[in-house]
């Protein structure tokens, strides 16, 4: 099931930075401490700017279970269209949909991002309202939001401030926010990401800790 649709868990905002020509490899690994044994995440994404306007991807979702450590569980394929490009106009708009095959029952759901961008000298803040169904269940309807603010400090190091929650459907009311650091490891190597996130509500999971690589070639 979507990342997001895991009782308020965090992921990955969104934005909207298609290069023609360029391949972009990202991995996520979501550390949840809390009691359930299925928390912990592992993403990994490969997109390909087409144009300056679209990006194709498919993404790969593992889930720890209990005992066996990580299993597939889904299987995403997604397109990424820049309505309004965040360096030309004052408010970049886009859209992310998805389609999310579960790796087991080979049952299909969707989650789709729509995305804001605003990139104004060393800042950047993305926003993202996403609506997802579940796999096997398109009439389980859920809606999240997230948020987030980066300053760029210089030697390739950017520093924000994330957050985000469920609205409607699974884990409706949970809410999390925290900092997150980005280290870009030379000109041409890939940038880590490093983020911790706190409960704001009583729904949320625990503590989560988002650690993220992101190589463009």
């Amino acid at each position: 099931m979507p990342a997001y649709a895991e009782d308020g868990q965090v992921d990955q905002v969104e934005r909207l930075d298609a290069e023609p020509g360029e391949t972009e490899v990202e991995t996520q690994l979501i550390l949840v401490r809390r009691a359930d044994p299925h928390g912990d995440l592992f993403k990994t994404t490969f997109e390909h700017a087409v144009s300056e306007r679209l990006q194709l991807g498919i993404e790969f979702g593992s889930e720890r279970v209990h005992g066996k450590g990580l299993e597939l569980t889904t299987i995403g394929l997604q397109a990424t269209w820049t309505l309004l490009d965040p360096e030309e106009a004052r408010v970049g708009l886009g859209i992310q949909p998805s389609l999310e095959i579960d790796s087991t029952s080979g049952a299909l759901g969707s989650e789709t991002f729509f995305i804001a961008e605003v990139r104004e000298g060393p800042f950047d803040i993305a926003a993202n309202a996403i609506l997802s169904t579940e796999p096997g269940a398109w009439d389980d309807v859920g809606l999240f939001w997230a948020l987030r603010a980066d300053r760029d400090l210089g030697g390739r190091v950017l520093l924000g401030l994330e957050a985000g929650g469920s609205l409607i459907g699974e884990g409706a009311g949970s809410h999390f926010a925290g900092p997150v650091l980005v280290v870009g490891l030379g000109k041409d190597g890939p940038a880590l990401e490093l983020g911790l996130f706190a409960p704001l509500t009583d729904r949320a999971p625990g503590f989560q800790l988002r650690f993220e690589t992101d190589w463009e070639f």
